[in-house]
């Protein structure tokens, strides 16, 4: 084959390459209009809605002025006989007038706040001549709770073996940095005005970030090298080790809470307390009861939403607070399953930010809210509330190795 030969064929396998790639192409971006012009729902306008739902965000509100209370709307249409749920964002929040038990009228995108003495309010919306079912939230009245402000010192140690190297340099002080100032924001209650959120006076602070390389067998056994070498000082530090996913496994997340107690363990429901009289009484203290285990990736998800373990649910576990989530298996009808009245539950298989409540009663109605509590699976971690703040005074007053602060 002569040189002109081979480069004319070459040019016609090119051209007919391009050819039927150009005509798949056409095809795949045609199947694809249809597929999206078949998917697209009709457009449904107000006039259409047959039914439609409020939700309160919160259970309870601060009757401060300042904590405002807001609602998420569900509206129906139907198709013959089927009651179909209309997208999110094509619900008429404009047309949707919300009435309160005080008299005021606002729209349901608004937020709600009040002074008022009275020990509950109750909501009902309207939207052309369609009336929602009466929604009620409790009022809890200003309270001065007198917390002495704590300055707490968090030292981070990234624990590495050669494999894991690259994970630790990506982990710099400035992420970790960034990491405090949110939960010192959660932690104070300055994001979002939550409608039950709380001041609970606490600032993190990152007094320390250290590396430790360890040996292969040392990553291996990493919960009895922390136990041996990394607990000194835990009583006056909070510390956060930071590792690879694979040896965090062993250490379980769900003990990550206070264990031992020098009060009355009935103080603090929910948690197996061991009642102590010394610190002399502790013969094997574990790292997830003095300290806080993360994986490295954890540091990188934190702000999301959809973090495997947010660094405010974190602390919130260090000192006592329960999940506000509990696995469908093993619900037994209980209101309340994190012990703070003020706050939503829900089922744990629930993975998005706006959240399905558990019925607050046998047969009753549960409530669509869109999650802000640090102890909330998957949430915008920006608040803790009055109960929870509560319980943690508590903790600090009574467990050991919760006292840290300058």
């Amino acid at each position: 084959m002569t040189n002109n030969t081979f480069v004319s064929a070459l040019l016609r396998y090119k051209i007919q390459w391009l050819s039927a790639s150009l005509v798949a192409f056409v095809s795949l971006f045609s199947s694809c209009n249809r597929e999206e012009s078949f998917l697209e729902p009709t457009r449904i306008g107000e006039d259409k809605i047959t039914r439609f739902e409020i939700y309160p965000n919160s259970l309870t509100l601060n009757a401060d002025g300042t904590s405002k209370l807001k609602f998420l709307v569900k509206c129906f249409y139907k198709v013959d006989s089927t009651e179909v749920q209309m997208l999110d964002d094509r619900v008429p929040v404009d047309k949707i007038v919300v009435t309160s038990s005080d008299g005021r009228s606002f729209n349901v995108n608004e937020a709600f706040s009040t002074t008022a003495k009275t020990d509950s309010v109750s909501f009902t919306a309207t939207c052309n001549n369609l009336k929602s079912a009466k929604v009620s939230v409790a009022l809890r009245q200003p309270q001065e709770l007198n917390l002495t402000p704590l300055k707490i010192p968090v030292v981070f140690v990234s624990l590495y073996n050669e494999k894991t190297k690259l994970q630790m340099e990506s982990v710099t002080p400035h992420l970790l940095k960034q990491m405090i100032e949110h939960a010192n924001q959660a932690f104070a209650g300055v994001n979002g005005q939550a409608p039950n959120g709380c001041d609970a006076k606490m600032e993190f602070y990152m007094k320390e970030y250290k590396t430790i390389k360890l040996s292969d067998e040392e990553h291996e056994e990493i919960t009895k090298y922390i136990q041996k070498n990394l607990l000194k000082g835990a009583d006056k530090v909070v510390y956060v080790w930071l590792m690879n996913a694979v040896p965090y496994w062993k250490m379980n997340e769900t003990k990550v809470h206070p264990e031992y107690t020098f009060g009355d363990p009935k103080d603090i429901p929910g948690i197996e307390f061991e009642k102590i009289n010394t610190l002399a009484d502790i013969t094997n203290l574990e790292p997830q009861e003095a300290g806080i285990p993360m994986a490295f990736a954890d540091v990188f998800q934190q702000g999301t939403g959809y973090a495997s373990r947010d660094f405010e649910r974190m602390l919130g576990r260090f000192y006592g607070l329960l999940p506000t989530a509990i696995n469908s298996s093993l619900y037994k009808g209980e209101k309340d399953v994190d012990y703070c009245e003020d706050t939503y539950s829900f089922f744990k298989d629930d993975g998005s930010i706006e959240k399905k409540s558990i019925p607050l009663y046998k047969n009753g109605p549960s409530y669509f809210f869109n999650s802000y509590n640090i102890m909330d699976e998957h949430s915008t971690n920006t608040s803790v509330s009055v109960d929870q703040v509560k319980r943690i005074r508590q903790v600090i007053k009574d467990c050991p190795y919760r006292q840290q602060h300058d």
